[in-house]
């Protein structure tokens, strides 16, 4: 009995010293996930420190219940792992799967990034200690300890913010089934990780064979762990970065073939106004035939057939240019219907070298995403869409401006623009990919701007003279 109470005194003893190591330790790593998880996650207002305080609580209460009670590793591990996934899941207000996803990558940077920090700098300790000190057999503790554990603090909290402005696009886009796909190889990889660690802990190491000593047994262990760690974690980034690639290169093919059924059928309406302009000579006739015979409601509807088959309201947007007045066409009835002004001074020149196809993709996805953030806000009693383009000197000038709240986006850390001025690029979506690959196609620049419910967006393109001008300056 009185063995016991010793053995527990030791214990609380060993505990009590270690907080000294482990409270700084956790409350950086709890501020660093606190930062990670806002950065891609919306919180719940009432829950603003929840997160930090419980993650801080969790790594702490764990790692001292394994002190206490000789809790195995592998449990305490699979402990933190679920508690910091449901304080995640109640902390925050996305979908589901998008928190596990936060969950997983969270647990992998932290486990990953710690026992390859922990494993390196043990490792280059005992060369230290055995190459200066002379020691034959260093072994590590004490203050040793201790200071490898804020090393390895340190990193993680470093990691954590690298990833920050890495991992923007893995979080966008709302697709429940990819967050899913790529939230459990992380989780694996990291349980993974935790088993190399109970092993570990129970002797089961990389050894020299038995005939090189405890030392270069240390070695060989560490080591193997630091290899290990670092593979898992290049495995698990080029996991993230190359699905998140695929799945982005998917989706803007499934826009090009959109856009590409668009411009079949745009040019399909005017095929169709051209046979009606072609046989308006017939027409004619036929209507002067009802106009003779005052048969008023059959000649009001030979004229609603008439305008409907032809399209002839596109006439309002004349542009110079037959697909990009079917565009605008298409884009003005959209928003009269809901209400949105619309204003557009368009003049595409004749030797504008931008081809036609290039054109829709262009004045589509652009206009598509104004008219989406128009019919997103609820107060639409002002809202706008006004569209400037034409030429300027040798360059073709297009300028959109449209009606938005702005908001501050995990876009604008992205890089994804061209313009210093990236405010709320975020619900402007996907179809500004293809727009930056026209742009670039032609040389061009483009530059988003925001201010007083605005948001503008201004496309720069040269002309061929202009852009072998250039080129010749350089």
């Amino acid at each position: 009995m009185q063995g016991d109470i010793a053995v527990y005194a030791c214990k609380w003893g060993y505990c009590v010293s270690e907080l000294i190591f482990l409270v700084p330790r956790y409350l950086g790593c709890a501020w660093a996930a606190d930062r990670f998880c806002k950065k891609f996650l919306r919180i719940v207002p009432s829950r603003k420190y929840v997160f930090p305080a419980g993650a801080f609580i969790i790594w702490m209460v764990v790692d001292l219940v394994r002190e206490l009670f000789s809790l195995p590793y592998i449990v305490a591990a699979l402990m933190i792992h679920i508690l910091l996934t449901v304080l995640i899941i109640e902390s925050f207000q996305e979908i589901w799967e998008k928190k596990v996803l936060a969950a997983a990558v969270l647990s992998a940077a932290v486990t990953l990034m710690g026992n390859f920090c922990v494993s390196l700098c043990s490792l280059l300790t005992l060369i230290l200690l055995h190459t200066l000190l002379k020691i034959p057999e260093p072994f590590l503790g004490g203050w040793q300890d201790g200071l490898i554990c804020y090393i390895s603090a340190a990193a993680v909290v470093a990691f954590l913010h690298f990833l920050n402005g890495r991992l923007t696009e893995v979080f966008n886009g709302g697709d429940r089934k990819r967050y899913i796909i790529m939230a459990v190889p992380l989780l694996a990889v990291t349980v993974m990780m935790d088993f190399v660690n109970w092993g570990a802990a129970h002797g089961v190491l990389v050894r020299s064979g038995g005939n090189m000593g405890i030392y270069f047994d240390q070695i060989f262990s560490h080591g193997g762990i630091c290899i290990f760690s670092a593979l898992a974690m290049l495995a698990a980034g080029f996991y993230l970065l190359g699905l998140e690639r695929i799945y982005l290169e998917q989706r803007k093919s499934s826009w090009y073939h959109s856009q590409i059924e668009a411009f079949k059928m745009l040019k399909g309406q005017y095929r169709q106004s051209e046979r009606l302009r072609h046989d308006m000579k017939n027409h004619i006739i036929a209507l002067s035939g009802l106009l003779q015979s005052r048969d008023w409601g059959k000649m009001e509807q030979y004229l609603a057939d008439m305008s409907e088959a032809g399209s002839l309201g596109m006439e309002e947007d004349t542009t110079g240019n037959r697909v990009v007045d079917a565009v605008l066409h298409q884009k003005r009835a959209r928003a009269e219907k809901n209400h949105i002004q619309w204003e557009c001074e368009v003049q595409i020149p004749k030797s504008c070298p931008i081809n036609e196809y290039d054109l829709c993709v262009l004045f589509g996805n652009l206009l598509d995403n104004a008219l989406e953030e128009c019919e997103r806000l609820e107060d639409r009693d002002h809202c706008f869409i006004h569209i400037r383009g034409g030429k300027v000197k040798q360059c073709f000038l297009l300028v959109i401006s449209n009606r938005a709240e702005i908001r501050i986006s995990p876009f604008a850390a992205a890089g994804r623009f061209s313009s210093s001025k990236k405010s709320d690029p975020e619900k402007h979506g996907m179809g500004l990919l293809n727009v930056s690959d026209i742009v670039r196609k032609y040389n061009g620049e483009w530059e988003i701007e925001t201010g007083e419910g605005r948001f503008t967006i201004s496309v720069l393109m040269p002309f061929g003279d202009a852009v072998e001008d250039m080129e010749k300056s350089l």
